[in-house]
């Protein structure tokens, strides 16, 4: 592993080791900083490249100055399970240092990073000549310890926008993005443009020139980064070195779709083969004058790793604004709860959050909360879905009572109508699956055999709303919530 000067000079970084020094010796002077600095080794890891491996034994730690790195672990079966990760500041494999014990955990860099290695005998010496060293030590173990015992939420920072298909202009699409979230964040959009404007001459199969300039490039991207709060990064839309050099830089992957064009994988996702510890998320960018999205499924089945997904109709701005909130993590969820009628008090909320145009990202609901979330997902005018609601409320749902009531009070037809009735109103269609609504949307049934809750993010609408309306002995739909499970 190389030792970089140029890293080692670089100021950012050099502030960046003294705060990780300050955490693992506690507050020190410059007497022991001259002492070690020397004998600091810099790191520059390649994304995919392993650092540390379990088992093996505990010779030195690290600090992360930039970059990101995955934690794994293998259970009794020799199958790894993702711990965690480890970002920008903080300290890797401190632990078999400190306990003498050896690696608990495999880790890899996920994307190029950059690190400073301190060797263990470094270590001790540090602590034989001061004292005070050891206890900070042990404060910062019982830390760790209590860190690892808590769920770990990933820190997404670096998000490339990788076009799928040619026929789409995916630089205003990211640019659209870029320009609404810019204004209450701190984000760098990082295309060809700007790497011309910074003296990065790109061939034009988009990489760098020669090895040394790759470097420079990797230096560059990681000085950046602990300037921004987010990175944009625009990819090709096709194979390019420039796009490998994006996505070794991913925390996450927005593979931006034509709906328009077949479902089936494409030739530049088979370059995501050995993208692990990623985030995937699809934006189905479909016409302006589409009513509703279909046949959502196939494109998600068609790539599993993909965890969510984005519908976005040209030319309306609101929907690239929400895909911006929900990437940077400033997303606003609307949850709707049960209650009957009272349920209706719902169209209140509704009718005063567009007023103060509030816009809602996500949906949830249960029992009449799911139906009222469901007009919603279908982003239709506010007139138009209470008008639907009105009409709908007139199938009178509890109102066909069982003469022969061994099963259910209500035979539960009306409120199957009513249910059919607003999904075909709202969106032209009889049969929707949730995963075909603008906003997107899950709805909450309770599973009585299992004596918990189910959650649907997809599947038939119709039977998913029925199910989170069903009340045993009430409305005969059991038959149906067992069908949508």
């Amino acid at each position: 592993m190389p030792n970089f000067d140029d890293l080692h000079k670089n100021e950012f970084h050099r502030k960046l080791l003294r705060d990780n020094l300050n955490k693992i010796f506690g507050e020190f002077d410059d007497t022991i900083l001259g002492e070690i600095e020397d004998q600091l080794v810099w790191i520059e890891l390649d994304g995919g490249k392993t650092i540390i491996r379990e088992g093996e034994v505990g010779d030195s730690l690290y600090f992360v100055l930039s970059g990101r790195l995955v934690a794994t672990k293998k259970d009794g079966d020799s199958q790894e399970y993702k711990i965690g990760d480890v970002g920008r500041g903080e300290t890797v494999g401190e632990m078999a240092i400190f306990t003498g014990e050896p690696r608990y955990a495999t880790v890899t860099a996920i994307r190029d990073s950059v690190l400073v290695q301190l060797p263990k005998v470094l270590f001790e010496k540090v602590i034989r000549e001061y004292s005070d060293v050891a206890l900070n030590v042990t404060k910062l173990i019982i830390e760790r310890i209590k860190k690892n015992q808590k769920p770990h939420k990933s820190k997404i920072m670096n998000i490339c926008f990788l076009p799928i298909h040619a026929t789409l202009d995916h630089r205003q699409i990211i640019k659209s993005v870029y320009d609404y979230c810019s204004q209450g964040m701190n984000i760098c959009y990082i295309n060809k443009a700007l790497l011309a404007q910074n003296d990065f001459h790109l061939d034009q199969d988009g990489g760098e020139d020669t090895g040394s300039e790759s470097k420079k490039l990797i230096k560059w991207l990681n000085d950046l980064e602990l300037e921004y709060e987010f990175m944009f990064f625009e990819c090709d839309p096709e194979p390019s070195s420039w796009n490998d050099k994006c996505l070794r830089q991913a925390d996450h992957i927005v593979l931006l779709a034509d709906a328009t064009q077949s479902h089936s994988t494409t030739l530049i996702e088979e370059t995501l083969g050995g993208m692990e510890n990623v985030n995937f998320s699809i934006a189905l960018v479909h016409p302006a004058n589409t009513q509703m999205p279909v046949k959502t499924m196939d494109w998600l089945n068609a790539r599993p790793r993909v965890s969510s997904h984005f519908h976005l109709r040209l030319g309306h701005i609101k929907d690239l604004q929400r895909m911006g909130r929900i990437l940077t993590g400033k997303a606003t969820g609307l949850v709707l709860a049960g209650g009957g009628a009272k349920g209706f008090a719902h169209i209140g909320v509704m009718r005063a959050l567009s007023e103060y145009q509030i816009p809602i990202d996500y949906l949830g609901g249960t029992s009449v909360g799911s139906m009222m979330a469901a007009t919603i997902a279908f982003d239709r005018p506010t007139a138009v879905m209470e008008e639907t609601i009105y009409k709908a409320t007139l199938f009178k749902p509890s109102s066909d009572l069982s003469l022969l009531p061994l099963i259910s009070l209500v035979k539960g037809l009306n409120i199957k109508k009513m249910v059919n009735f607003t999904i075909k109103e709202l969106s032209g269609r009889k049969d929707v699956d949730l995963a075909d609504t603008w906003i997107p949307m899950y709805i909450v049934a309770s599973n009585y055999t299992r004596s918990d809750e189910s959650v649907f993010f997809r599947g038939n609408m119709a039977k998913a709303l029925l199910a989170s309306s069903s009340i045993p002995g009430v409305f005969r739909l059991s038959s149906l919530m067992v069908s949508c499970m």
